[in-house]
């Protein structure tokens, strides 16, 4: 079965260990995953933010599916302050293929 990209965003707190700021309590982080359906790509997203020491609370939001040929696009709508921290639409085809877990910027909070 062919890998497919999803994208969702996950809740998660700080744990012993993670690189989240002193004084902020948790994050929302963009998670992105080349997995053969959803529920594989939040176990894969779930499995490696925790290896990152966070404690996954919760999905915010739906799981949504990102055609791999339009990544540059959505790149340049969602997150265009941050195009060359993510990768690049040629890199997307083998990322997904091979199944990575990448994520977006995370947004800490109190």
């Amino acid at each position: 079965m062919t890998n497919q990209l999803y994208e969702f965003t996950m809740k998660v707190t700080r744990g012993d260990g993670c690189d989240l700021p002193e004084g902020k309590h948790g994050a929302l982080v963009p998670t992105y995953v080349g997995a053969s359906d959803y529920l594989t790509a939040v176990k894969k997203g779930v499995d490696a933010i925790k290896i990152r020491k966070y404690v996954f609370e919760d999905i915010e939001g739906q799981v949504r599916e990102i055609p791999t040929d339009r990544w540059g696009e959505y790149v340049a709508q969602v997150w265009p302050e941050f195009a060359l921290s993510l990768p690049s639409q040629n890199q997307i085809p083998a990322l997904v293929e091979s199944g990575a877990v990448f994520f977006g910027p995370f947004a800490a909070y109190k």
